[in-house]
């Protein structure tokens, strides 16, 4: 059974969010997961509570989407740290 929901809709870059305000359904899920209660999302967030609660919805329907979510977002922080290293590597080179 499919769930209907209100306050879902494709973001920008075909990303699940909460329609008109940019927070993807990822990042209530992941700030969830460590350890904020719905209260501080819609606090943090500025969203209805039941917008948090269909945004933890579907990530739990969609749990590959979620983990492919957090897969790339690591590949690319580990690419950030990649660069920053040769970065600063090459700065201290030149001195």
């Amino acid at each position: 059974m499919a769930i209907a929901f209100k306050y879902l809709a494709p973001g920008e870059h075909g990303d699940i969010e909460i329609a008109g305000t940019g927070v993807g359904v990822h990042n209530i899920f992941f700030q969830h997961e460590f350890g904020e209660t719905p209260e501080q999302l819609v606090e943090g967030f500025r969203i209805p509570l039941a917008a948090v609660y269909e945004a933890l919805a579907y990530a739990a329907e969609h749990p590959d989407d979620m983990e492919a979510i957090r897969r790339a977002d690591a590949e690319i922080d580990e690419r950030g740290v990649r660069e920053a290293r040769e970065l600063i590597k090459n700065r201290l080179a030149l001195h």
